[in-house]
């Protein structure tokens, strides 16, 4: 009896390791999706500003743009922001990934991720840009 009670105990903890070990991966597949998200946003703004010069063109005409905007949140909170100055020259997007690290790209095409910054940083009619 004592025999089945520390098989149950070896397995119950085997199974808690598991489980730990996939919300790690459940959480890194996130986390590449929002990338994924943040990649996506930047390749159609430099199609619409290479046609256009104005980074506010597809958040206004892009059906898909509308569609990760909606997709990213949780529990109502949303946790991918776009940001455009005002004459449309200059654009930053960032997200929070699971573990409280932000991923943040601007019209540089350089991509940053980091605990606090990097953060999108200045004002509608400033230089908005991801902060290092």
């Amino acid at each position: 009896m004592i025999e089945l009670m520390i098989v149950i105990i070896v397995i119950a903890i085997l199974a808690t390791f598991i489980l730990i070990g996939l919300q790690g991966a459940r959480d890194a597949a996130e986390n590449s999706r929002r990338k994924g998200a943040i990649s996506q946003i930047s390749n159609l703004g430099e199609v619409y500003y290479a046609l256009d010069f104005d980074y506010r063109k597809f958040e206004e005409e892009e059906e898909d743009f509308a569609e990760l905007l909606e997709e990213y949140g949780e529990e109502g909170e949303e946790v991918l922001h776009y940001y455009v100055n005002d004459d449309a020259s200059k654009y930053c997007a960032e997200i929070e990934l699971r573990g409280g690290t932000y991923f943040c790209t601007d019209n540089t095409l350089v991509t940053r991720e980091g605990h606090e910054n990097p953060r999108c940083t200045g004002t509608s009619d400033e230089e908005i840009s991801c902060d290092h």
